[in-house]
């Protein structure tokens, strides 16, 4: 039994990894108001205001008695920083 070998061609490669899609006002008070729910601010949470300066969102979330500045970098998706 002989078995034949084809080569295929391939085409050009692409990404494993899909595009990041742009953030926005909406997504990032959601990746904000969901940290502060993993780390254990469960209820109360309001969100403020959303600014993008120098590629960084700002996240202002009202809590209980508390507020929350959460910065949020443009391009990575990555919480920089919390208060």
């Amino acid at each position: 039994m002989a078995a034949t070998l084809q080569k295929r061609t391939l085409g050009p490669l692409t990404s494993v990894i899909p595009q990041a899609r742009a953030l926005n006002a909406e997504t990032v008070t959601a990746i904000a108001t969901g940290f502060l729910k993993r780390i254990g601010h469960k209820g109360g949470l309001k969100p403020k205001r959303v600014s993008l300066e120098e590629g960084v969102y700002t996240v202002e979330v009202e809590m209980k008695k508390l507020a929350a500045i959460v910065r949020v970098d443009s391009e990575t998706h990555e919480i920089k920083e919390y208060e």
